[in-house]
């Protein structure tokens, strides 16, 4: 009995031995398949990552745009530095197709509205500067003296719409102001000029009217720059001056006086009569305003030789139009002797 309790009691234990090392197992074969897991997911992180570094190049792409708008940015730069140093002086045969060389390579370079330009930041003003500064290459260069001249011109021209450009509205009303002082200095030289050489020549009468006429026209101009009409106050102080040098001219037979206008082209001579003829049509308008009214006759009269002055402009402008500026010219030399007998017709004193 105690040998077969033993034997059982010893079954026992070696059953209850068992079933721990079968629970040992288990616990053994789930770790790995716990650990396994991760060994699945630890692939899929380096994917993520691997992706990564492929959509980086994706976010720099636009960094290329960029880089060409500075390349196209770059030509801007000549323009300010590399290009304003004045050229060497116009060779001997540069000078003898146009005289003026010199003075036009100094307003484009050196002047105060040059240096005004290169200080701007107005691209419309570095546009028109870089303009001017190759046509006066191609000026120089020329073998033609006519092509030469057109060439400076149109240099000129673009010079000064560069310094419009960069001119700011105080520069520009500065501007105005100082040339229609000048102006208006000029007048009152020449005023008293007339009135001692018409005392000299006896002259007193005629000399008399037209001084009163001049200062009716200054205070007229003066009155019209204070409206912000600098422009046709700036025509009637420089007919005023015409006047009065025709006059001088007249009284001391053309010996101290001379008239030198120099044109470079047909088209300047033009665009100077056409600015005459504007200002004298003026004259009409301020000496003749008063009298019209009060006189139906006088009023006629002006309107008539008015309206044929206007006939002759418009055949001027026409001609003109037509690139034949010699026969514009003309045209508007008949219309300036209209408007003359116009004033003359009002009883304004005009000479020549």
């Amino acid at each position: 009995m105690k040998k077969a309790l033993v034997v059982a009691v010893g079954l026992v234990l070696a059953g209850c031995q068992s079933v721990p090392e079968k629970n040992a197992v288990a616990p053994a074969a789930a770790a790995p398949a716990a650990q396994a897991e991760p060994q699945v997911q630890a692939p899929v992180q380096p994917v993520a990552q691997e992706v990564e570094p492929v959509a980086a190049p994706v976010n720099t792409a636009p960094a290329e745009p960029q880089v060409v708008a500075a390349v196209a940015t770059e030509p801007a730069a000549p323009v300010k530095v590399t290009s304003n140093e004045p050229p060497k002086p116009a060779s001997s045969s540069a000078m003898a197709m146009d005289p003026r060389m010199d003075k036009v390579v100094k307003l484009i370079y050196s002047s105060s509205g040059a240096k005004q330009v290169m200080e701007s930041d107005s691209p419309k003003a570095l546009e028109y500067h870089e303009k001017a500064k190759a046509l006066y290459r191609q000026a120089t260069e020329a073998t033609e003296k006519s092509e030469a001249s057109r060439l400076l011109n149109d240099a000129v021209k673009a010079m000064y719409t560069a310094i419009r450009s960069a001119s700011p509205e105080k520069v520009l009303a500065s501007k105005k102001k100082a040339d229609f002082d000048k102006l208006h200095r000029s007048v009152d030289t020449f005023v008293e000029q007339h009135e001692r050489i018409s005392q000299e020549k006896g002259a007193n009468g005629e000399g008399k009217a037209l001084r009163e006429q001049v200062r009716v026209l200054v205070v007229e101009a003066e009155n019209l720059f204070a409206q912000g009409r600098s422009d046709d106050a700036q025509h009637l102080l420089r007919e005023s001056f015409e006047m009065l040098r025709d006059s001088i001219e007249t009284m001391r037979g053309g010996d101290t006086l001379v008239r030198s206008l120099n044109f470079a082209t047909k088209k300047d001579e033009y665009d100077y009569e056409l600015e005459r003829y504007k200002s004298q049509l003026l004259l009409v308008d301020v000496l003749l305003e008063s009298k019209r009214k009060s006189s139906a006759y006088v009023a006629k009269q002006v309107d008539r030789f008015v309206e044929v002055a206007e006939g002759d402009r418009a055949k001027a402008e026409a001609a003109a139009g037509g690139g034949d500026h010699e026969t514009a010219i003309k045209h508007l030399e008949d219309a300036r002797k209209q408007i003359v007998r116009a004033l003359r017709s009002g009883g304004i004193y005009v000479p020549g």
